[in-house]
């Protein structure tokens, strides 16, 4: 599997970042996608994260790849709360 974190945007509005298992042309598979989500706190707003699919049971998902319209490398802290979130090691 692949260790490469992306962040992507879907054509439902939804943002959501992921490990990528594989990728081809009409397709990518991640491993325990998570939707990011915002919240308001009494300081501002947080960032939020939860599985996206909550029915999934063994982590990996396709997605075809015309419902995605943005791809990004996602912000080092973010995806360092993703890896802590769906793996047994905790990063600082």
């Amino acid at each position: 599997m692949s260790e490469e974190v992306t962040a992507l945007k879907l054509a439902s509005g939804e943002e959501i970042i992921s490990r990528v298992v594989t990728r081809s042309e009409e397709t990518i598979v991640l491993d325990r996608p998570n939707m990011i989500g915002l919240h308001g706190t009494k300081d501002g707003v947080a960032i939020q994260l939860m599985p996206w699919m909550a029915s999934n049971q063994d982590g990996e998902i396709t997605i075809f790849t015309n419902h995605i319209v943005g791809e990004t490398k996602p912000d080092a802290e973010l995806e360092k709360g993703y890896l802590s979130r769906t793996s047994s090691i905790a990063l600082i």
